[in-house]
């Protein structure tokens, strides 16, 4: 059984990070990917959702590259950086 607190049934949150020695090796690609793939094919999921700064063009072309698609903007939750941002 695979899941997520707060996520409705038959969906998860897709969540990344990659450190900058392998930045651009396409690591993050490939490992969404399969995250992804797995989620559908083998959990039989009907949705996946991820989130990314605006200011980090560089995830969000990975969720687009997978076919994830902007529906909106939230407010920053993780406390690293501020509310404002994101």
């Amino acid at each position: 059984d695979a899941g997520m607190v707060g996520t409705p049934p038959g969906s998860a949150e897709l969540g990344d990070w990659v450190g900058r020695p392998v930045w651009g090796r396409g690591d993050a690609s490939a490992g969404a990917a399969g995250v992804v793939r797995g989620g559908f094919e083998t959990l039989g999921l009907d949705r996946i959702t991820s989130h990314c700064l605006a200011r980090n063009a560089p995830s969000a072309r990975v969720l687009g590259r997978l076919g994830f698609r902007e529906i909106g903007r939230v407010a920053n939750s993780h406390p690293k950086w501020s509310p404002d941002e994101t």
